[in-house]
């Protein structure tokens, strides 16, 4: 159910029964020495994919690039800035729109992208009557806990050990496993940070997080659930009045 898979008459004929499109959304960012770069958008995008093929939902292209500013010090890590994000989205609910489409889930896997995508959808639903939601994989309250009852107190708030843990199951050959292991130190700061404050707080890029807890078979764990809280959550959205 992949939108760029599909011909324009298959939309056409999917329009007149369901008007709901899937959008996953991340970023492209450092993730710690052993994380890959795409991890965020890498997990959205599979997390979007496993529910098009299980509701039966339309899936856009995946809108890689995050609001990521403060990670710039990091080579290979490539931001958005807030405004351009917002006007990327409004654009891509607008031409959306423009077919029928009338209700926009957007699967997040980057934490920077909330407040430029959640500022869109007010623009937006000012002028148009939508529907609008972004839901961050990790922040489901049953995924906290699941991500707690696995990794413990050392999963972290970025470069963790469940979405490394994620990005090793689909990609495992571009990994040297096992990977080693990482001291946790929690640091008071303020928010938001610039990129060279980020770099100083943050050396090596993550932020309280233990990546040598992450495994294929964790991997494989965190995505199942994280999939099947993901599609009840959807379902729900579809069911909103």
């Amino acid at each position: 159910m992949k939108l760029a898979l599909v011909s324009y008459p298959f939309v056409e004929e999917y329009l007149k029964k369901r008007q709901s499109i899937v959008i996953p959304i991340g970023s492209v960012e450092q993730h710690c020495p052993v994380g890959l770069i795409g991890t965020d958008h890498l997990i959205a995008e599979e997390i979007a994919y496993e529910l098009g093929e299980r509701s039966g939902a339309l899936v856009a292209p995946t809108l890689s690039y995050g609001m990521s500013n403060h990670h710039l010090a990091f080579p290979g890590t490539v931001s958005l800035n807030p405004r351009t994000l917002m006007a990327v989205v409004i654009d891509v609910i607008e031409s959306l729109y423009r077919n029928g489409f009338r209700r926009f889930y957007f699967v997040n896997g980057h934490g920077g992208n909330v407040n430029p995508v959640l500022s869109a959808f007010s623009e937006i639903t000012r002028d148009k009557d939508v529907m609008c939601k972004i839901q961050s994989w990790w922040t489901i309250p049953e995924m906290m806990a699941f991500n707690e009852k696995v990794f413990g107190s050392e999963d972290g708030h970025h470069a963790t050990a469940s979405e490394i843990s994620q990005t090793i199951y689909f990609y495992e050959s571009r990994f040297e496993l096992p990977l080693p292991s990482y001291s946790v130190k929690e640091t008071k700061h303020g928010w938001p940070l610039s990129p060279e404050s980020f770099m100083r707080q943050f050396p090596d890029g993550r932020m309280g997080s233990n990546p040598g807890l992450a495994s294929y078979e964790r991997g494989k764990e965190v995505f199942e659930k994280a999939v099947e809280l993901i599609e009840r959550d959807f379902v729900d959205f579809e069911a909103l009045g």
